[in-house]
């Protein structure tokens, strides 16, 4: 058994995460995190009744794929993009409710932020030039996105911690 599952692709909807389970390296890992809450779905446009059903559809998907892993949810964080902050106040209400309801562990991110649910997050938050990838200390670049991704902000990672998941 794998200690934790961290697998994401730049881009991808709640949709591609059960589509490509296929590449996933592990069978049954010890922990898995999933971030962030059907995000993409949202910038891509899709309604809120479409986005929760997407993200309830890999909930269910990855809980009976994996029914002793435990599982985290990380919530679409605040950016600067005005339309996904306004959704993200009803998509993230009801996914962690749902993920919570089957037993996973939920990151609000909007903590970390020290924002109010649908409020924009500040310019210094963000990367320099994206107005949706949030700045991990020490870096500032649009090459240091990927590694941002993976290298999660201090604050989202101590609660992935404290749902109990080694990173």
């Amino acid at each position: 058994m794998e200690r934790t599952q961290f697998w994401a692709v730049p881009g991808n909807t709640c949709c591609d995460a059960i589509e490509g389970s296929v590449s996933i390296n592990t069978r049954l890992p010890t922990h898995a995190v999933f971030a962030s809450a059907c995000g993409n779905d949202i910038l891509r446009g899709l309604s809120s009744d479409d986005v929760i059903r997407n993200g309830k559809d890999m909930i269910d998907y990855y809980s009976g794929l994996w029914p002793s892993t435990r599982k985290v949810l990380v919530d679409v964080h605040p950016s600067r993009v005005g339309f996904a902050n306004t959704m993200k106040t009803t998509t993230n209400a009801a996914l962690r409710k749902y993920a919570e309801g089957v037993g996973w562990c939920t990151v609000q991110t909007k903590f970390v932020f020290n924002k109010n649910e649908g409020e924009a997050a500040d310019e210094s938050q963000m990367l320099t030039g994206d107005n949706v990838h949030y700045r991990v200390p020490g870096l500032n670049s649009v090459e240091a996105r990927n590694l941002a991704n993976y290298d999660m902000n201090r604050g989202i990672r101590q609660k992935i911690l404290d749902c109990g998941v080694e990173l």
